[in-house]
């Protein structure tokens, strides 16, 4: 045992005494230059890409081979078109459009059918454009046909997604007709629409004001198109296409569009009177809402800050006392009764109205000193207030501007006789005793709007006399003496603010009575709008544009609405069917 240990020991000497044998390295050993300047450093080249493929394994060597030439085979197919279209339609699909147009007028051409080779149709629409959605890539045919154009084959490429081709030319084999448009009522011409054929399919736009239509020649039919432009109905052209010929091409007259939106009015066409609606030219009439009336008594304000309501009063059999107040609603088609006293012989009367309630008074028809009453209505919450409930009729005013109605009650049925003035702010206000005192009258001058006038007959605190008052302030106001005050005539009213002014404020008329006739008068005094005609104005309705507006008068036969034009002081009528002491009904 200790021979061998000994032995081993050795071994393990020579071992640790003996020089390590050089090894082949990846990476070169860098000898610094400065620590041995006497020796000779080996120039170590870097391996390359090659080199380390040949040092792989036969295994790795092929399967690294078999890639790159798989690579090298897919970019030479990608850059052979046939291929490549191939590739991408097995994992997608290609949208794309054609723009087809005359080969004359460069125009797009509307409705033509395109036929791909691949068997897919779309049809082209106003810019003269087919488009195809989910289509394949690659050389396929496009095939444009359309009626008064030669059938045209040509090759086309879908190469890539959302490809836009063309312009693609078509040749015409029709003739053409130009079509223009006017205004219906001032008879200028309309710059900017657009022509439809009967099926939709065929859509010509205009250029300066006409648009050509390419019509085939000897057709055996006629033909229907619509024309239309922005701010207009839409009209209609009818063309007899076996008059037309390659010698003979008649023209039409240009299509007369009437301005879009629809004129409301009152008419008793059934025999009651109803609200209505038209074109302005007072075509496709409408009833709205009826109110069950004859005619003979009936009453209604519109409701200021809109267009489609309004207040009125009805009778509930249709006899002589007004016993319905009604809220109409032309944009519901709707009538309701809010109030009323049937089987009675009471009567409503309006006080005034506003943008959230109307004020009115009840009473007896044959005037005898018995119920009277003063009421209110509230819009938006249907609320209704009794705000006077006496035996004697009340003097009412009302001022919007603070919500507050002011009462004078003068009480004869009793000795003594019984006095008192009082206001109430709407909806909710309490009542509010001025005086008890005697006092005569209310009045609201035009001169100080926001104010009311009334007298106190009697006593010396406050003395007798006229008194001025503003709706909100505190009684008894200012004192004006004892006899009716003389108010200094206001100011002219200026041109520049007299009457309805246009949507944009470019033009401001009124009516003015001249030579025995309502006369139209815009902007200026001097500037009379169909000064020679022998239509009477007796109101103005509202404006349509800046230009355009609807009025009430008369021709000297009969009344009726009219809408007119102000530059060129045309007019025409709208409905004819009021009877004579409704003229005015319009709105």
């Amino acid at each position: 045992m200790a021979k061998n240990k000994a032995s081993r020991g050795v071994k393990r000497a020579k071992k640790k005494d003996a020089v390590a044998e050089p090894t082949v390295t990846d990476k070169p050993e860098v000898i610094n230059a400065a620590d041995k300047p006497d020796a000779d450093i080996p120039i170590v080249k870097k391996r390359s890409l090659l080199d380390k493929l040949k040092a792989l394994p036969a295994k790795k060597k092929k399967i690294y081979g078999g890639v790159a030439a798989l690579l090298v085979i897919i970019l030479v197919l990608w850059f052979v078109p046939t291929t490549k279209y191939a590739i991408l339609n097995t994992v997608s699909e290609a949208d794309a459009s054609l723009r087809i147009v005359d080969s004359e007028t460069d125009l797009p051409v509307s409705g033509a059918l395109v036929t791909l080779g691949n068997g897919d149709v779309a049809t082209t629409d106003t810019d003269g454009i087919a488009f195809f959605n989910d289509t394949k890539y690659g050389f396929t045919t496009a095939t444009i046909t359309k009626e008064a154009y030669e059938s045209f084959t040509t090759d086309v490429t879908i190469s890539k997604d959302n490809v836009v081709l063309g312009p693609i030319k078509v040749v015409s084999n029709g003739v053409p007709v130009d079509v223009s448009a006017i205004d219906w009522l001032s008879n200028s011409p309309i710059e900017n629409f657009m022509v439809s054929s009967e099926d939709g399919e065929s859509i010509f736009t205009s250029e300066e004001g006409v648009a050509q239509l390419n019509i085939p020649i000897n057709a055996d039919a006629s033909a229907v198109y619509t024309v239309r432009a922005d701010g207009y109905n839409h009209g209609s052209l009818t063309l007899d296409l076996s008059k037309i010929t390659s010698a003979q091409v008649p023209q039409p007259d240009p299509v007369a569009l009437v301005r879009s939106g629809r004129h409301s009015f009152l008419s008793n066409r059934d025999g009651d009177i109803s609200f209505y609606s038209s074109d302005y030219d007072g075509g496709n009439v409408e009833k709205l809402v009826d109110t069950g009336e004859d005619g003979s008594y009936f009453n209604y304000l519109s409701i200021p800050g809109t267009e489609d309501t309004y207040i009125a009063l009805l009778s509930s059999e249709n006899g002589s006392d007004l016993d319905q107040l009604a809220y109409v609603d032309l944009s519901a088609k709707t009538i309701k009764v809010v109030d009323e006293a049937p089987d009675t012989d009471l009567s409503f009367s309006f006080v005034t109205t506003d943008e959230e309630r109307v004020v009115y008074t009840v009473y007896f028809d044959d005037d005898r000193d018995n119920e009277r009453k003063v009421k209110s209505y509230d819009y938006a919450s249907g609320k209704l207030t009794t705000l006077y409930d006496g035996p004697v009729y009340p003097n009412v005013v009302y001022d919007a501007a603070t919500n507050t109605v002011v009462i004078s009650v003068q009480n004869y049925t009793v000795y003594p006789y019984r006095y008192e003035l009082s206001r109430r702010v709407l909806p909710d206000g309490e009542k509010e005793v001025l005086t008890k005192l005697e006092n005569y009258n209310l009045y609201t001058p035009n001169e100080e709007p926001g104010t009311f006038i009334f007298r106190i007959n009697q006593g010396n605190s406050p003395k007798r006399g006229y008194y001025q008052m503003t709706f909100d302030g505190d009684f008894p106001g200012k004192y004006l003496g004892e006899d009716w005050p003389e108010f200094e005539e206001p100011d002219e009213i200026p041109d520049s603010e007299k009457g309805l002014a246009s949507p944009k404020a470019t033009n401001r008329v009124w009516v003015e009575t001249r030579d025995g006739k309502g006369r139209l008068i815009l902007n200026e005094s001097k500037n009379v709008v169909n000064a020679s005609g022998s239509l009477s104005v007796f109101s103005v309705i509202r404006w349509i544009d800046e230009t355009t507006l609807t009025i009430t008068g008369s021709d000297g036969i009969e009344t009726a609405d009219y809408i007119i034009d102000v530059a060129s002081g045309n007019y025409k009528k709208i409905t004819n069917t009021f009877r004579q002491s409704y003229g005015g009904h319009g709105f």
